[in-house]
């Protein structure tokens, strides 16, 4: 989920509100204020922007203050014409949903490819070779992008299995071999199941070493 996403759903007192909708407002230009010049604009004090930070899970309002920016900037880069949550407009013809479908699905492509870096590539692949199975976990629809992953690795012969009862993949991820690996495929990276299979995985080779 974006942190703006976040801002926008959180439990915020009035104060803290005011805050939030005016650091929204500002973006990226927020990046050389102070936490003082922050509160002051908004009629609040310094200590209404910490207790933001908190409840949005940050240890400070710097590393808040950070993030944000970060995101702004990213999303100022990327889907310039298209606003990916809400793409479609009720005058569109069914040809400018198609191409807005298609452009979406390019940029998509292209801001992952822009997150990889090639050292965690390489590292990635390094796992993979050497595990003797590869299990995948994920839930809904994500389900769909593990089947065409293991029919491509059935051409190499690599051994796949995807877990996709939610009822049983922790108990399947605590049972992996130590020679295995594991992927989890998650859109937001917060989906509570999947969170716990990787501590699940983390504690089993603490375990084993």
């Amino acid at each position: 989920m974006l942190l703006r996403e976040k801002m926008e759903t959180g439990q915020f007192s009035s104060s803290e509100k005011s805050v939030v909708d005016y650091i929204k407002k500002k973006g990226t230009h927020i990046q050389n204020m102070t936490v003082k010049e922050i509160a002051e604009a908004t009629y609040t004090v310094p200590s209404t922007l910490i207790r933001i930070a908190k409840k949005l899970n940050y240890n400070g309002w710097n590393d808040l203050k950070e993030d944000f920016v970060r995101e702004c900037e990213y999303l100022e880069s990327h889907f310039l014409n298209i606003d990916a949550n809400l793409p479609f407009k009720n005058n569109d013809t069914i040809m400018s949903i198609a191409g807005k479908i298609a452009t979406l699905k390019k940029e998509s492509i292209e801001d992952t490819l822009s997150l990889i870096k090639h050292d965690d590539l390489q590292k990635a692949i390094q796992i993979i070779r050497k595990s003797s199975c590869i299990h995948l976990f994920a839930v809904s629809n994500n389900l769909l992008i593990t089947q065409e992953f293991k029919h491509n690795m059935s051409r190499i012969r690599k051994d796949v299995r995807i877990h996709g009862l939610q009822n049983e993949i922790i108990f399947d991820a605590t049972l992996a071999s130590p020679d295995s690996c594991a992927l989890i495929v998650s859109y937001s990276g917060e989906t509570y199941v999947l969170d716990r299979i990787a501590q699940a995985g983390t504690t089993s080779r603490k375990s084993t070493s």
